[in-house]
């Protein structure tokens, strides 16, 4: 059997400030060689956070907006265009994913940093 490697890399987070977390996620992915190395450009690619409740960020229950920001924000760096997708369990229809998108935190990143 052949033996395989893996990249993996780890940096601290101090906080879930959006330049903060872009700088440690700049950074994560760098180590692992770049977006740059897995997306071409104009490749459309799906943001899948954690969003399990309808919960303020703060409550540390999903997927922090910043994190989806700083990833949508280095997917577009690397020449890609970023979408969320989540799909979470329970009743799904359109006003049920809008409150959840919106108490998450998630549509306001969205909005700010133009992801669809």
């Amino acid at each position: 059997m052949k033996n395989s490697s893996r990249l993996v890399s780890l940096h601290k987070c101090t906080s879930y400030d959006n330049d903060v977390v872009y700088e440690v996620m700049k950074a994560t992915l760098s180590d692992l060689n770049g977006l740059g190395s897995m997306i071409t450009k104009g490749m459309r690619v799906a943001l899948k956070p954690n969003l399990l409740l309808p919960q303020r960020p703060d409550n540390c229950a999903t997927t922090h907006p910043a994190i989806v920001g700083a990833v949508g924000r280095l997917v577009k760096e690397a020449g890609g265009v970023p979408f969320v997708v989540e799909s979470p369990g329970g009743l799904y229809n359109r006003t049920v994913l809008k409150t959840l998108y919106k108490s998450c935190g998630i549509s306001d990143i969205c909005k700010n940093m133009k992801l669809s």
